[in-house]
């Protein structure tokens, strides 16, 4: 009974998951549908991505993951250059007075 339990808890949690990402994905690709030739094939992918999805969103997230570190090391190098240039627009702003 605890088993039986555990799968059909298991199962709701999936399938609720998968029809919520298969309809935020198939809104995404109907906004982006460029080429009424690809519709079949875009179809065929909704529906392979939604069927293994706890498989794709941990990849995606951590790729978002890897994304957000190498801006985030972009921008803390720009705030450390921007003083710096800063600072010497306002030298060369002092010599020219």
């Amino acid at each position: 009974m605890m088993l039986q339990t555990i799968i059909t808890a298991g199962a709701t949690f999936y399938v609720t998951i998968a029809a919520c990402l298969f309809t935020q994905w198939a809104d995404i690709m109907q906004r982006d549908l460029g080429k009424r030739s690809q519709l079949l094939l875009l179809r065929i992918f909704l529906v392979i991505v939604t069927l293994f999805w706890p498989i794709i969103v941990p990849i995606a997230y951590l790729e978002l993951l890897i994304k957000v570190k190498k801006d985030k090391e972009k921008m803390s190098w720009l705030a450390e250059r921007s003083p710096e240039s800063f600072s010497a627009t306002t030298a060369d702003d002092s010599l020219l007075s």
